[in-house]
């Protein structure tokens, strides 16, 4: 038995996975469920040989489906996926509920799927030739929950690292908006930061994930700035099919974060559209952002505040950019954003 079973409430993220486990459908059988209920009903009726089960489910959570299984089918092995900033919450129910491997969500990779589960698939057989043998599961579970617990560790060093980083750049931003020199009232100064501690904390759970591609780039900024029921649009596309370098690949989607996370935050509702292209030897990011007439109206009370984030951005935006230019209008602002190999500012 091969049975692979996959539960997430998401109906997009279980199609996301039939994606990545499409080349291996001949050796996986897998069945998918977007109701934990029918999930253990089928382990129950048909039995698994390993269970992957989002943690953070409404109704019937992860650790709920894992207790279950453990009790109806405790050979079958458990895969738990959890988000990254959910780390430490999941690190108990890890510990407790004999799980085989932890994978941090998000991820784009199909190995980072695959070969969980082919670990898995092994780790059963395994278990099934040895039957009729005394194991000591003991060692071999204490083992995983080291490695597990290792990860979690080596996760949260980093995370309070970043937090350590956001805290320092949140009290010079406090400390420049002191200084005289920024015509703000106290209400609006504390608008400002904690807008800004806000993006920097996004921004460094952003960087830690490192190098990515470009589809790992467009799905998490999609995600943070796609919501079209309130109001919210954004789109993302390159010109060409040519392959970005990733050090401005980085500049460029960076950029975008930082006028995306701006825009979300100061206007609420817009269009934001980037293009990603290359002219005469350098790569270039068209936008276009469109403000409604009601959203301009609603932000009149907040113009000062909305002046000094965008002059802030405009400085950020210059670390990554070697230069811009800009056309506004009463409803829209057009930018061309230029990026050159090593070109990476000092100031």
């Amino acid at each position: 038995m091969n049975t692979v079973v996959i539960v997430e409430n998401s109906r997009k993220m279980i199609d996301n996975y039939i994606r990545m486990l499409e080349a291996c459908k001949e050796k996986i059988e897998c069945k998918y469920f977007r109701y934990p209920e029918k999930a253990v009903e089928y382990i129950r009726r048909e039995g698994a040989a390993v269970l992957v089960c989002e943690l953070d489910m409404p109704v019937m959570s992860g650790k709920e489906v894992f207790d279950m299984v453990e009790i109806i089918s405790p050979e079958t092995v458990k895969i738990a996926m959890a988000q990254v900033k959910d780390v430490r919450e999941t690190l108990e129910i890890v510990n407790h509920s004999r799980i085989f491997k932890l994978i941090l969500k998000p991820f784009f990779l199909s190995e980072d799927l695959v070969e969980p589960i082919k670990s898995a698939l092994n780790y059963y057989k395994l278990q099934e030739k040895k039957k009729n043998h005394s194991m000591d599961m003991t060692v071999k579970w204490n083992s995983v929950d080291k490695d597990t617990k290792k990860l979690v560790d080596e996760v949260e060093k980093k995370k309070q690292t970043y937090h350590n980083i956001c805290k320092t750049m949140t009290g010079i931003m406090k400390g420049n908006l002191q200084c005289g020199s920024i015509e703000l009232s106290p209400g609006e100064k504390d608008k400002v930061v904690d807008l800004f501690e806000g993006m920097f904390q996004e921004f460094m759970r952003y960087y830690m994930f490192g190098a990515q591609n470009y589809i790992f780039h467009i799905n998490y900024l999609m995600n943070l700035f796609h919501c079209p029921e309130e109001h919210r649009v954004f789109r993302l596309r390159k010109k060409n099919n040519q392959e970005i370098p990733n050090e401005i690949l980085e500049n460029i989607v960076y950029t975008i974060f930082i006028i995306g996370y701006a825009s979300r935050e100061i206007l609420g509702c817009y269009q934001l559209k980037a293009v990603i292209d290359k002219e005469n030897g350098e790569y270039v990011l068209g936008l276009l952002i469109k403000v409604s007439k009601k959203t301009q109206e609603e932000q009149r009370g907040e113009k000062r505040v909305e002046e000094t984030v965008m002059q802030m951005v405009q400085k950020m935006i210059d670390v990554f950019a070697e230069r811009r230019l800009k056309e506004t209008s009463e409803d829209f602002v057009a930018e061309k954003i230029y990026y050159k190999e090593g070109a990476l500012s000092d100031e």
